[in-house]
Parts: C-alpha cells; structure tokens; sequence
C-alpha cells in the first residue's frame, strides 16, 4: 500500500500521530463536503425568505402605482432593488459553494487532492470575503471550512 493510500483511508500510527493526530483524508473532504453542503442549505433558505419578500415588495409597488403614490412606489421599488440585489449576490455564492461541493465529491472520488484541491481554497476565500458583510456566521463557518481544506492540503 503506498503512501498516500495509508493517509487517504488509514488513521495515522507512531510519531507522526503524536505531532499531528487527526482522520484520514477522506474523512476530512468528507466532513468539510457536509458542512459546505449545511451552508448551501443555509443560503437556500435565505434565498427563498427574499424571493417572498421580493414578491411582497412588488405588489406593493404595484398598488402604490395603482393610487398613483409615486414617492411610496419609488420607496418600495429602491427597496425591492436592493432585495434582488441581495438575492442575486446569494445565488451566485450558493452556486459557488456548490461548485467546491462538486470538487471536493471529484477528489473523494479520484483521489488527487493537491491538484483539485488549490482553486477551491480560492474560491472559498473570495465567496467568504463577498458574504462577510451579508451573513457573518455564513462567513464565520466559511472561514472554518478554509482552515479544514487548508489542513487537508498540508
């Protein structure tokens, strides 16, 4: 059995254990994959909370145009942009994260982890940049996943 067989399915044993005991590889992909896959569900939930609140919004901006209350329209219709603006920011990281998903599912898979590995490190970090303002225990949890995928590479 090679080596990288040993780290990828076999708990470490002797000196190295001491220094740095931890799970096999594919038990840390597979954990980071369940948490990436908490955070898509997470994401989700929002995305569907200001897809009704979008649709609330806009029957408001519907019926204010209707009573020709332009400033209560245009009030509503900022708001409902911001609200689209948002939702089109969490689409887009959710697609993101489900993209490192998909990779970390290939490496679990295949097996070749450095080579796989290294753009989902940076996506991560640039979803976790673009989300900290949104959601910071999004962002938070994001930053954990990094320190795991980060383990996983070393």
């Amino acid at each position: 059995m090679s080596r990288f067989d040993r780290e990828w399915s076999e708990y470490k044993t002797g000196i190295a254990a001491a220094f740095r005991p931890g799970p096999p590889l594919r038990h840390k992909i597979e954990l980071t994959t369940k948490r990436i896959e908490a955070q898509i569900q997470y994401l989700n939930g929002a995305i569907s909370l200001l897809t009704q609140r979008d649709k609330a919004l806009f029957q408001k901006v519907v019926d204010a145009y209707s009573k020709h209350d332009m400033k209560r329209a245009n009030v509503y219709a900022n708001e409902l942009a911001e609200i689209r603006k948002m939702a089109n920011f969490m689409m887009n990281a959710e697609l993101a994260l489900e993209r490192v998903a998909l990779r970390l599912k290939t490496v679990t898979e295949v097996g070749n982890v450095a080579a796989v590995l290294a753009p989902v490190s940076r996506v991560l970090q640039s979803v976790r940049a673009g989300i900290a303002g949104v959601f910071p225990s999004a962002e938070r949890e994001l930053g954990e996943i990094t320190t795991l995928l980060d383990e996983i590479m070393i």
